[in-house]
């Protein structure tokens, strides 16, 4: 709905020629380019309101002073469960919001309900195979640095995928 191009909506409509099972991928392009584009930045977002796993590993290496380190493991735990009721109300408010959206979008128009499916799932599982192929990908590289014995692989890899 936020994806679709006024363009497509129009042509779709007034089209007389009959529609084929994959025929809306051409018009998906676009989505599939945006929505990548959309959750990287969710993505992002959301990595910045839980602590990295480096950040407690710095808080858990102060062995020396027990006291200060039971002290901000409370204040970390007690932020991460902020944060994560501060992400549960926001993802209840966006996912009502977006019913809402859903909702009106295919009563305007119900010549697209089957074309906003077809695009969804497809889009899903693209996303899906990117994923798979990035954890191949990253087992190849990590396979590769452990056989030929190369740090330089390793940490390519830890950068590439991370």
């Amino acid at each position: 709905m936020l994806y679709f191009i006024m363009k497509n909506i129009t042509e779709l409509y007034f089209s007389n020629k009959k529609e084929k099972f994959f025929s809306f991928i051409p018009r998906s392009l676009n989505r599939i380019i945006y929505t990548s584009v959309v959750s990287t930045v969710l993505d992002f977002i959301i990595s910045l309101l839980f602590p990295s796993e480096n950040k407690i590993k710095k808080i858990l290496l102060k062995k020396k002073f027990i006291k200060e380190m039971k002290n901000k493991i409370i204040i970390t735990i007690k932020k991460i469960i902020n944060n994560y009721w501060i992400f549960i109300g926001i993802s209840y408010f966006f996912t009502i919001i977006t019913w809402f959206y859903v909702s009106c979008f295919n009563n305007v128009y119900p010549y697209l309900k089957i074309e906003w499916i077809k695009s969804s799932i497809f889009i899903i599982i693209i996303i899906q195979f990117i994923s798979i192929i990035t954890c191949f990908l990253y087992a190849v590289f990590r396979f590769i640095s452990i056989k030929c014995r190369s740090e330089k692989i390793f940490k390519f890899s830890n950068y590439l995928f991370s």
